[in-house]
């Protein structure tokens, strides 16, 4: 499935952090829970709404990451 995890905003250099917390949704249970070896794809929508010829959005590439004890 696909799961929305809050507003991150990114500093001037284009990085972003996020704090996990596997005891909340969408880590915890269901199809978002995580277990050791699990692979996730994570990625941006960001708006741009400056952009000429653009929609005001896009999405980043996709960066995987694999969980693990």
């Amino acid at each position: 499935g696909t799961f929305r995890l809050n507003v991150i905003q990114s500093d001037a250099f284009g990085d972003a952090y996020k704090a996990v917390e596997f005891t909340q949704a969408p880590f915890n249970a269901g199809g978002g829970q995580v277990g050791s070896g699990d692979e996730r794809y994570f990625q941006f929508w960001f708006r741009d709404p400056q952009a000429p010829g653009s929609a005001g959005f896009d999405f980043t590439d996709a960066l995987k990451v694999v969980f693990c004890d």
